[in-house]
């Protein structure tokens, strides 16, 4: 039986376009696995205990390995069990909104509460850190109500860091096979904001099955990028595809947008045919395409 936990970051409800999308996700899944077990943690709705003076002095006491008091073991408790759901689950799905750039901080508080030692992470002075949840898939729904494209007057270098922070976190905590999903524009009317949950969610729902099957949250991101980029070509979207961060290749990268994904796909397109094709034969067409990207932006 696969386990999932539904980590909810938004106060929104049943407005939310993170919420919307994650929720999504799980109704696929369970009409493909009736026997899913899901769990959901709104972090809105729990009453998640300060990080105090009894809470702090457990976790130096575990530094230097001193016994106890009875409130500190009560503190440590506490922490324990709110993170048992982390180790329970085989899928986290987080589904947050971004604020400030950043992550609500209610779920900035749930992350400082357990991401202890001994509970989420060990550390080794030789060996360094090490994550306690290991075997586990991460699908992360990121919503942003303006747009973070590289050419906008936000651009996610300069502005995002909700996404870098949470995949950094889960990675840190043993998770490594990290899956997001983006929702950008919801503050651009209605119809954007709409139009924008529309495609995510319908995404999600065309492939929920492999994230069931194998808990790997096939849903989210391709293992065929080459396909993915003919697909988003042929639909219309452009600047829009989540890749999993190995998939094309060493860097440097190729963008996203249009123009890339064209002229990428029909230079392989081409090579093809004309024979077999050695991996720096590939680089370079990405960095062909890269600089006719630059070159197209710069002229605007």
């Amino acid at each position: 039986m696969t386990k999932l936990l539904h980590i909810v970051s938004s106060p929104r409800k049943e407005r939310s376009a993170s919420r919307e999308v994650a929720e999504a996700f799980v109704q696929s899944c369970r009409a493909r696995r009736p026997d899913l077990a899901i769990s959901t943690l709104d972090l809105w709705d729990v009453d998640l205990p300060e990080f105090g003076e009894d809470a702090m002095l457990a976790k130096y006491a575990g530094l230097s390995g001193t016994p106890l008091t009875p409130s500190q073991q009560q503190a440590w408790a506490t922490l324990q069990e709110l993170a048992q759901q982390l180790h329970w689950a085989d899928i986290v799905l987080l589904s947050t909104p971004l604020w400030n750039f950043s992550i609500p901080y209610k779920l900035k508080h749930f992350i400082d509460l357990v991401s202890q030692k001994d509970i989420l992470f060990s550390f080794d002075p030789e060996h360094g850190f090490a994550g306690l949840l290991r075997d586990k898939t991460a699908v992360v729904v990121h919503a942003r109500g303006l747009d973070y494209a590289a050419q906008s007057i936000t651009p996610a270098q300069r502005f995002d860091f909700q996404k870098p922070y949470v995949e950094a976190w889960l990675r840190f905590i043993g998770i490594e096979d990290v899956r997001s999903l983006i929702i950008q524009k919801t503050l651009f009317g209605p119809d954007i904001d709409h139009a924008a949950r529309q495609d995510t969610g319908g995404r999600v729902t065309a492939g929920g099955r492999s994230a069931v099957a194998d808990n790997r949250g096939d849903c989210m991101i391709t293992k065929r990028p080459l396909r993915t980029r003919r697909a988003a070509l042929e639909t219309g979207r452009e600047g829009r595809l989540i890749v999993r961060r190995s998939t094309l290749g060493s860097s440097p990268r190729a963008c996203f947008c249009a123009t890339c994904i064209r002229t990428t796909y029909r230079a392989r397109s081409d090579h093809r045919a004309a024979g077999p094709r050695t991996r720096g034969d590939h680089r370079n067409d990405r960095l062909a395409s890269r600089r006719r990207c630059q070159a197209a932006q710069a002229s605007h």
